[in-house]
């Protein structure tokens, strides 16, 4: 699993950067903000790639549970969690 952290308003070319990672399918857009999360998973779905969404860390483990995902790209500043903080545990999981 790769992580994006995106800045509250660093989302222009953020497709091209996710074009470099290679073997990328699935990305797991997180954001509170529902207009910044809708224009990130449309940008991604019209590059061809497949999205899922959450709006909080409850929702970001749910969809981890249950899906596969390649990418992950989130927002440090969501409003009731620390997204760095996030990003941490997110590590930890993922390591072997």
């Amino acid at each position: 699993m790769h992580l994006f952290i995106q800045g509250v308003s660093h989302c222009k070319g953020t497709c091209q950067h996710i074009q470099i990672v290679s073997n990328v399918d699935t990305i797991l857009v997180v954001d509170d903000d529902p207009r910044i999360r809708e224009l990130l998973v449309c940008s991604f779905e019209a590059e061809q790639f497949s999205v899922l969404e959450a709006d909080s860390s409850e929702g970001l483990y749910k969809i981890l549970e249950k899906e596969k995902v390649d990418l992950i790209t989130m927002d440090v500043v969501l409003e009731r969690e620390n997204g760095l903080d996030l990003v941490r545990d997110l590590r930890k999981l993922s390591e072997p």
